[in-house]
């Protein structure tokens, strides 16, 4: 093979490699701008919304960097039925769906017009605001790169939830995955470890 054509394989393959690697980096980039967002279904319909909105991101490669994810919040709840006990899983927030999105009009006009779709649930719904992160953590979903706020060995004070006081407490250990902190509360008597979730604490 003459150097000529070595040279435009190499060159054809550095092109491949650099738009392969420009097309994941914006990806990359595209996801890290994605945010959950509320949308409001017919009842019922929940699932079918989900399903016919991930069918379109697969089928349209205008939404594969633009639309990542469809979750229906729900709940175990513990049942009796003939003197048995049983779990059953049921929809914590019936009529409503979160979608992990990047927004623009173009994305919000095919959610919008899904079928089954009522409409975003935002004071401006053409302009929906996305959840918090704190939100999102007590929803149920993953918030990517969520920055905890605190380490092993911290002192916080715990704001919010069932352990709320004004003691200052010394952080035993984070847990990233489950956006939670152990500390060790006073319970009749004896220090106990708990898990306090890190939106409910304040880092002194």
């Amino acid at each position: 093979m003459s150097e000529e054509k070595t040279s435009n394989i190499n060159d054809s393959a550095e092109e491949v490699k650099e738009e392969t690697s420009s097309s994941q980096t914006e990806t990359a980039s595209e996801e890290a701008d994605a945010h959950w967002y509320v949308v409001g279904t017919q009842s019922g319909y929940e699932k079918s919304v989900k399903n016919s909105i991930m069918n379109t991101v697969k089928n349209n490669k205008r939404l594969e960097n633009k639309i990542f994810d469809v979750f229906i919040p729900t709940i175990e709840q513990q049942v009796q039925k003939d003197g048995v006990y049983k779990t059953v899983i049921k929809k914590k927030a019936p009529g409503y769906v979160y979608v992990n999105m990047v927004y623009d009009q173009y994305v919000w006009y095919i959610v919008r017009n899904t079928p089954g779709v009522k409409g975003f649930i935002s004071m401006d719904p053409k302009k929906p605001i996305p959840l918090t992160d704190e939100e999102v953590i007590r929803e149920g979903m993953n918030v990517k790169n969520y920055d905890m706020g605190v380490e092993e060995g911290d002192l916080i004070k715990i704001i919010g939830g069932p352990w709320s006081d004004d003691e200052v407490r010394k952080v035993e250990s984070v847990n990233a995955e489950n956006k939670t902190v152990k500390v060790k509360i006073d319970i009749f008597g004896r220090a106990t470890d708990v898990e306090v979730e890190v939106f409910n604490i304040k880092k002194m």
